[in-house]
């Protein structure tokens, strides 16, 4: 594995310039705060529990090498090349003793020579048979990622074509115990492929089924546990990615629990050309499967990245819900959201919803841009804080794009969302994640 080619360096407070969205104009709902408690951040030891740090910019090869914006900046990656990051914030000089076990990242590649994909993996094991990012020449594509981490915090990336690679750190989590983590807590694995229905040697692994007149097909009762993801585990990260038959036309997948009907909720969306991926994080359903809906023509690609446990509830612990919920629609107005009259910039509000508890600390949720105006991206963060220089998806003008994001919520139990042009956006959310803090 070569050495890291980067120097580090201490990020600066850059913002990046934009117009904010016009969007429907709301009366303002009445949101209660929850109350303000001191706390010392100290986390509890092998829990496997979630932290929400102030996402930062830690790779953004574009950037020259001597840069202060970013951790890491360039040269680019060439082909068939590995290049390793080590995962810390200089200015948060406390990230790296927290005891990471993992860490929620967004990759982006942006303008990448020929088709291709990005694997990412902890550093120091073996490349695996997994991808999180696909595209094609000139694209510009993101995906979470939820990443085991070594004892050296350091993470690989693999590009089989020269490409820039933007890398943002969204949150991490605390290292589990050697027994595993307790009820919620986090395990990353080593990537391990699940479901592939290019080779399947099932002849129909899905089954025909209608949506709102449109023919699409289930494959129901895809296994998740097994392996390095016990029985027990409550809930599963995956990363999921469509690829379209051929002369298919645009649609969607959505996964969810087996044994529960099909949510109205979409995990990623596809133009009927491209090679889409997104991460999931679902919930286990009956014997340990879950359910994949495809809304028109497309062979899918599963991976598990990780699995949480269930349990009593630790601190940090996730809480997967029964299924993915809508909580906001802007096609629809009044539906899950409100206007910062302040900023103009829409607020998801999620605590009290639909089992969100206003205890709730942080969420997983999955992000929908449709109808943009332009080309441009969106940032999504908690609804109390500075907007960061970070993008939770970027996408094209005319194009429908989804994408995953973890992200801590503000007081008011929200997230506050921003996108470079003028475009319609669709929140669901997966779960939520309780304080990781013990209050001393």
């Amino acid at each position: 594995m070569p050495a890291p080619r980067r120097r580090p360096h201490r990020a600066s407070a850059r913002w990046a310039l934009a117009v904010v969205a016009s969007l429907l104009a709301l009366a303002p709902a009445v949101v209660g705060a929850r109350p303000a408690a001191a706390v010392t951040p100290v986390l509890d030891p092998g829990a496997g529990g979630f932290v929400a740090v102030r996402p930062f910019r830690l790779v953004d090869t574009r950037e020259p090498s001597t840069s202060t914006a970013v951790v890491y900046g360039g040269p680019r990656i060439g082909a068939a090349e590995t290049a390793t990051f080590r995962v810390y914030d200089p200015a948060d000089a406390s990230l790296p003793a927290v005891g990471l076990g993992a860490v929620v990242l967004n990759v982006t590649a942006v303008n990448p020579a020929a088709a291709g994909y990005l694997t990412v993996w902890p550093a120091g094991q073996p490349r695996p048979l997994a991808s999180v990012v696909n595209f094609e020449r000139g694209d510009v594509v993101p995906n979470a990622v939820t990443v085991q981490l070594p004892a050296d915090l350091r993470i690989a990336v693999f590009s089989p074509v020269a490409t820039d690679v933007v890398i943002d750190v969204l949150g991490v989590y605390a290292a589990t115990g050697t027994s595993g983590p307790g009820g919620g807590g986090f395990s990353g694995v080593a990537p391990r492929r699940l479901l592939d229905t290019r080779t399947d040697p099932s002849p129909a692994p899905f089954t025909a089924s209608t949506v709102a007149g449109v023919l699409g097909g289930t494959y129901g009762g895809l296994t998740v546990v097994g392996g390095d993801v016990p029985p027990t585990a409550t809930a599963v990260v995956l990363n999921v990615t469509a690829v379209p038959k051929a002369a298919s036309a645009p649609g969607y997948v959505t996964v969810y629990p087996s044994g529960r009907a099909l949510p109205v909720a979409s995990n990623l969306n596809t133009d009927g050309r491209s090679i889409v991926p997104n991460q999931v994080t679902v919930k286990v359903g009956a014997n340990g499967k879950v359910d994949l809906y495809v809304h028109t023509p497309t062979d899918v690609v599963v991976d598990v990245m990780g699995w949480y446990a269930g349990g009593t509830l630790v601190r940090g612990g996730f809480t997967p819900l029964v299924e993915p919920v809508r909580f906001m629609d802007t096609r629809k107005p009044g539906v899950g959201y409100v206007v910062d009259p302040t900023t103009n910039q829409p607020v998801c509000v999620l605590v009290d919803r639909s089992g969100i508890p206003s205890s709730a600390e942080a969420a997983v949720v999955n992000v929908t841009v449709t109808e943009p105006a332009n080309a441009g991206y969106v940032t999504v963060w908690p609804d109390t804080t500075d907007r960061p220089l970070v993008s939770s998806l970027n996408y094209v003008g005319g194009q429908t794009v989804a994408n995953a994001a973890t992200v801590g919520l503000g007081i008011s139990g929200g997230i506050a969302l921003y996108t470079r042009f003028p475009a319609q956006l669709v929140v669901d959310v997966t779960g939520w994640f309780s304080s990781p803090y013990r209050l001393v």
